[in-house]
């Protein structure tokens, strides 16, 4: 018998210190967690049986988060994904976009890190949402 990996949250943004803090984050409330610096790189080394929840930004350098999100969908990827993004989004048509295209939901940054723990917390929720960050 063959020992399974354990199932962990990735983490893809280009942001190398908010990826890190994302990721001290996530082990501090007991998720492994792996960070990825692009969409290629997911693309390269993430396994899709490991991952529990990708957490996703948008505004990646090289492929797009969204392009990225629309690949994992396509190639039939199923975990939850949830998409941030400092992006403004006044008439909702960049959540709309997202929504659309398989993530779960998007928070816009600044946002709570408490929030990212509940959504990850409460992962069988099917029920797509957005959500606004803390100053607006």
């Amino acid at each position: 018998m063959t020992k399974r990996s354990p199932q962990f949250v990735a983490i893809v943004d280009d942001d190398e210190n908010l990826c890190a803090a994302f990721a001290d984050l996530l082990r501090s409330a007991g998720y492994a967690a792996e960070m990825f610096a692009s969409a290629e790189e997911f693309l390269r080394r993430a396994r899709q049986e490991t991952l529990r929840c990708l957490v996703l930004d948008l505004g990646l350098s090289g492929m797009s988060g969204l392009e990225l999100l629309r690949h994992l969908r396509a190639s039939g990827w199923s975990m939850p994904i949830v998409c941030i993004t400092a992006q403004p989004d006044s008439d909702g048509e960049l959540a709309k976009q997202i929504l659309e295209a398989g993530a779960q939901t998007i928070l816009y940054k600044p946002f709570d890190s408490e929030e990212l723990l509940h959504l990850l917390q409460s992962g069988d929720d099917k029920d797509k949402r957005t959500r606004r960050g803390a100053d607006g």
